[in-house]
C-alpha cells in the first residue's frame, strides 16, 4: 500500500496495524477509530483526514503532513512524528505519551488536555497553538520554541527546558513548579496565578512577563532580564534574584521575605507594600525605586544605592488608611 492514493476513502474501523502506508495520500481519508498501531505512515499526506479514535500508537509519521486534520481522541503514544508538518489540526484528549515530535513545525493546532507524558519536544517549533490544560510533565524540551500559545492550566512540572522559548505565551494557572527554565525566552508571557515554585529561571529573559498573584516561593531567577517584569501580589518568600537586572519592574504587595536580591541591578522598581522581610541587598541599585509602606524589619542594606529612593508617602499612606476604614 505503499504511495498508493487512498484520498477521501472511508478506512473507519480498517484493521491496518503494521502495515507500510509509506508516502501514501490520505487526504479526507475517513480513519475513525482505525487500527493503526505499528503502521508506517512516514510521509504521508493526512491533510483534512479523521483520526479520531484511531489507534496510532507506536506508528511513524516522520516527516507526514497533518493539514485540517482531526486527531481527537487519538492514541499515538511512542508515536514518531519527527519532522512532521501540522496546522490548524485538532488533537483534543489525544494521548502523546512518549510521542516523539522532535524538530516538527506545528501552528494554529489545538492539544487541549492531551497527555503529553515522556514526550519529545527538542527542536519542535509550536505557535499559536492551543495546548491548554495538558500534562507536560518530563517532557523533553531541548531548543523547543513554543510562541504566542495558550499553556493555560497546564502541568510543567519538573521538566527541564534550558533554553528556547516560551515567549508571549499564556501561562496563567500553569504549573510549573520545580521545572528548570534557565536561559528561557519568557518575555511577555502572561503567568497570572501560576505555580514556579523552586523553579530555576537562571538567566531567563523575562522582559514585560506579568506573574501577578503566583506562586514564586524559593524560585532561582539570579541574572535574569527582568525589565517591565510584574509580580504584583506574588509570593516570592526565599527567591533568589542575585545580579537579576531591569528596570521598572512591580513588586507592588510582594512578598519577598528572605529573598536574596545581592548585587541585582533594578532601578525603578515598584516595592508598594512590599514585604521584604529579612531580604538582602548587598550590593543592590534600587535607585528612584518605590519603598512605599514596606514592611522591611531585618532586611539588609549593605552597600545599596538607593539614590532618589521614594520612602513612604505620609499624605498618601493616610489616604489610603482613610479608604481602609471607611
Amino acid at each position: 500500500m505503499e504511495g498508493c492514493d487512498l484520498s477521501h476513502c472511508d478506512l473507519s474501523d480498517a484493521i491496518l496495524g503494521g502495515n507500510s502506508l509509506r508516502g501514501a495520500t490520505l487526504v479526507g481519508a475517513q480513519l475513525t477509530r482505525a487500527q493503526l498501531a505499528g503502521a508506517d505512515l512516514s510521509q504521508t499526506n493526512l491533510s483534512h483526514a479523521d483520526l479520531s479514535d484511531a489507534d496510532l500508537s507506536g506508528a511513524i509519521l516522520a516527516g507526514c503532513t497533518l493539514e485540517s486534520t482531526n486527531a481527537d481522541a487519538a492514541d499515538l503514544s511512542g508515536a514518531v512524528l519527527t519532522d512532521s508538518f501540522i496546522t490548524m489540526s485538532t488533537f483534543v484528549g489525544a494521548s502523546l505519551k512518549g510521542t516523539s515530535l522532535a524538530n516538527a513545525s506545528i501552528t494554529r493546532s489545538v492539544f487541549t488536555d492531551a497527555l503529553w507524558s515522556n514526550a519529545n519536544l527538542s527542536g519542535t517549533r509550536i505557535t499559536e497553538s492551543d495546548l491548554s490544560g495538558g500534562n507536560l510533565d518530563d517532557v523533553r524540551f531541548r531548543g523547543t520554541e513554543i510562541t504566542l500559545s495558550n499553556l493555560e492550566h497546564v502541568s510543567l512540572k519538573t521538566v527541564a527546558m534550558r533554553g528556547g522559548s516560551l515567549a508571549n505565551c499564556n501561562l496563567c494557572a500553569a504549573d510549573a513548579s520545580g521545572s528548570d527554565l534557565s536561559g528561557v525566552d519568557l518575555s511577555g508571557v502572561r503567568a497570572l496565578s501560576a505555580n514556579f515554585a523552586g523553579a530555576v529561571l537562571t538567566s531567563a529573559n523575562l522582559t514585560n512577563a506579568q506573574f501577578l498573584d503566583a506562586n514564586l516561593a524559593r524560585i532561582k531567577l539570579d541574572n535574569a532580564i527582568l525589565d517591565g517584569w510584574n509580580a504584583t501580589g506574588a509570593v516570592a518568600a526565599s527567591a533568589s534574584l542575585l545580579g537579576a537586572r531591569g528596570q521598572g519592574i512591580q513588586f507592588v504587595g510582594c512578598n519577598l521575605g528572605n529573598a536574596k536580591l545581592d548585587n541585582a541591578q533594578i532601578p525603578y522598581a515598584n516595592f508598594a507594600h512590599a514585604n521584604i522581610r529579612a531580604a538582602t541587598f548587598a550590593g543592590t541599585d534600587i535607585s528612584g525605586s518605590n519603598l512605599h509602606r514596606v514592611e522591611a524589619d531585618g532586611a539588609v542594606w549593605a552597600g545599596t544605592s538607593r539614590d532618589s529612593v521614594r520612602e513612604t508617602d505620609p499624605a498618601l499612606a493616610q489616604a489610603e488608611d482613610f479608604s481602609t476604614d471607611s
